[in-house]
């Protein structure tokens, strides 16, 4: 079956893609994950046998934000093409209830580990202190 709107399309219930019982307003499924989703409130469920992606595609940035009524980016994860890198902002404070490792995919018993293998020419932690302020 095929829909086709000319102007705005409205769906009162819930929209599967790939399955005849979706578990959240928009819920595409290739292949089943056995899964159910969050909660009973969850807005989109992406659900695959082997892995699930989300590609978010685009020449410059891409980014998926985390918002409420007060602020609309309290926080994101993007990507920035003309940097090649992946950017992490938050307003608060990000808790982790594992280890971290960074320059290690084994981080051991650490809570954060940070591993540089060029140690000799640079430093593993570095502050920097601005004369303006003592």
């Amino acid at each position: 079956m095929a829909l086709n709107f000319l102007n705005n399309g409205y769906f009162a219930g819930k929209v599967g893609i790939g399955t005849e019982s979706p578990g959240a307003k928009l819920h595409t499924k290739v292949g089943s994950s056995n899964g159910a989703g969050y909660d009973s409130t969850v807005g989109l469920i992406v659900e695959g046998a082997t892995r699930s992606i989300i590609q978010v595609n685009s020449t410059s940035d891409a980014y998926l934000m985390f918002g409420d009524a007060a602020q609309l980016n309290r926080a994101w994860v993007g990507y920035n093409h003309a940097t090649d890198q992946l950017m992490l902002h938050t307003a608060s404070t990000i808790t982790m209830d594992g280890n971290v490792g960074i320059g290690t995919t084994t981080p051991g018993t650490t809570k954060l580990f940070v591993q540089n293998p060029n140690a000799s020419t640079n430093p593993v932690f570095q502050t920097k202190l601005d004369t303006a302020y003592g």
